[in-house]
Formats: C-alpha cells, sequence, structure tokens
C-alpha cells in the first residue's frame, strides 16, 4: 500500500497509541512516510507517550530543557531523554544494591504493615523520590554555580533537604561527572564533603537549611538529620534517612517544625504559605510508573 494515500492523522494516532519511546523510535524507522510524521509531531507524540514509559518523566523532561535550551521536544532530544531514563535506572539500582538493601528499620507498622519491617530494597514511593530528587540534583549541579542558592531558594525545603541528602550518594551525579573515588564507603557511612562542583553545591545546599533553621528558631538548629547517633541502624542505612518512607514524619517535623522554647500561633495564610512552599506535597510519590 502507498503510504502517501494514508492520512498522516492516521499515523499520528498509531503513534500516540504506542507504549513506550522505544516503540516510537522503532515504528519511526520502517518508512519514511512514519518517520516524517515522527520528525513534524514530535513534540506532540512525546508528550503523549513518555510520560507512561519513562519514569519521573516531567524531571527528565525539564532537565532536557534546561540542557537544550529548547522549550519544546525535537527527535534528538527525545532520544537524550530515554538514554538519560535508561541512565538514572542504572544508578538507581545500584543504589539499590549497595544501599537500600543494607538499610535496617523496625517497628514502622503504618508504613510497612504488616511487619513493621521495611523491605531490603526500594519501594515504589521511595523509587519515585529517589528519581524526582536525582534528576532535579542532576539539573542542578549543571547550572551556573551563582545560581545554585537562588535556584535552592524557588523550591519547597522538603526538596532542598532530600538534594542536600542525595549529594553523599555514593555514584555519579551525572554522566559527565565521576563518582566520588572513596573506597568502602559504604556501609560504614562516614560524613565526607566532596571536592569540586558536589561539594560546593552540598554547602550551598547546607547554607539554605541552616538559614532556615534559624528563621525558625527551632529546637533542632543544632541538629541535622545525618548526625551518626548509635540508633541510626534503626532509623534507615548510613547516611540516608529522609529519603526513606519512614522518614518521611521526620522530613515534615524538619521543615514545618515549631520552636521549643515558644510555640507560635500562625495565621491560615501563614500555614498555607508554609505547607506550599516548605513542605510542599508531592503527588508523584504517589502517582505514575
Amino acid at each position: 500500500m502507498d503510504h502517501k494515500a494514508l492520512p498522516s492523522e492516521l499515523g499520528l494516532e498509531i503513534f500516540c497509541a504506542l507504549d513506550s519511546l522505544s516503540d516510537i523510535l522503532s515504528l519511526s524507522a520502517t518508512s519514511h512516510w512514519l518517520r516524517g510524521i515522527w520528525i513534524e509531531h514530535t513534540d506532540l507524540i512525546y508528550r503523549q507517550v513518555a510520560p507512561r514509559s519513562i519514569r519521573g518523566e516531567k524531571h527528565a523532561r525539564a532537565l532536557q530543557f534546561a540542557i537544550s535550551g529548547n522549550t519544546k521536544i525535537t527527535p534528538n532530544g527525545a532520544l537524550s531523554i530515554k538514554h538519560r531514563a535508561n541512565f538514572v535506572g542504572s544508578i538507581m539500582n545500584q543504589f539499590n544494591d549497595q544501599v537500600a538493601k543494607n538499610r535496617r528499620a523496625n517497628n514502622f507498622g503504618s508504613f510497612y504493615p504488616p511487619d513493621g519491617i521495611c523491605p531490603r530494597k526500594l519501594t515504589k514511593t521511595e523509587r519515585r523520590r529517589f528519581i524526582r530528587t536525582y534528576y532535579q540534583l542532576w539539573n542542578l549541579i549543571q547550572i551556573d554555580e551563582q545560581q545554585w542558592q537562588p535556584t535552592a531558594a524557588s523550591l519547597s525545603m522538603k526538596q532542598v533537604y532530600l538534594l542536600r541528602e542525595m549529594c553523599w550518594i555514593p555514584l555519579p551525579i551525572g554522566e559527565d561527572l565521576p563518582g566520588p573515588q572513596m573506597k568502602q564507603f559504604f556501609p560504614d557511612f562516614m560524613f565526607y564533603e566532596y571536592e569540586g562542583r558536589r561539594g560546593k553545591l552540598g554547602s550551598a545546599l547546607q547554607e539554605t537549611i541552616n538559614d532556615h533553621a534559624k528563621k525558625k528558631d527551632s529546637w533542632w538548629i543544632n541538629d541535622c538529620p545525618w548526625l551518626v547517633r548509635k540508633e541510626t541502624k534503626n532509623e534507615g542505612y548510613a547516611g540516608f534517612h529522609l529519603l526513606w518512607d519512614h522518614g518521611k514524619d521526620a522530613l515534615k517535623q524538619y521543615c514545618l517544625g515549631r520552636p521549643r522554647l515558644h510555640q507560635v500561633s500562625l495565621s491560615e495564610e501563614e500555614m498555607e504559605y508554609e505547607r506550599q512552599h516548605l513542605w510542599a506535597e508531592t503527588s508523584d510519590e504517589e502517582d505514575g510508573i
């Protein structure tokens, strides 16, 4: 059959019904007609299909926009997003093997029914939280250093804490930066501020956290979630505490906790501001693939 006799709308409908970018790329390679439809309608087709197949797609797309400067998805841009998604998936699998499988946490029945023991692998919500935070950190680390703190200030405190913690991941952040040069970094966690951009970014994020603590005048002003304590064996694994599902309550307390010495009454508007700009519940921890 002569493809030229077929309406392009039919080809577009076929593309948009596919399950993944891999399917799109395979189909577009079968004929010049289909290739032309893919090239002409890349952005539309991508936005229909990619959220079904790429974890953290909106954050993967945001990283592509930041790197390319183009707010529309091109064929090369779609390839780049697919490649990075595979890379991030590989990083998450390594993190699962090196970190998550060694964590210990008991008596968290509300998070891990029925026995209250956390699994030795990332849960579905932890995977989404990991991918979102990793993409955001990758995006942040590749921009100009002068923009780090202004960008951090535009994020919720919840995400700043998670980004700060992710700076200690014993794996590369992005493809262009080397991984940490430390032997036996895990399982015996020790605080180590990496050299280079990763260390500078970690310090900038920590400064944002310190400023937040001072403004809140909170009981934890001289504390932090990552202090090495004997009881950490039952709170999480090594320096990672806030990423885990059972760290959500502690993270919320760090973001919204009231001062210890005096209770402050907030107006409804102030409480709504804190909910939106300090905590900012993220729907992609509950929805998506």
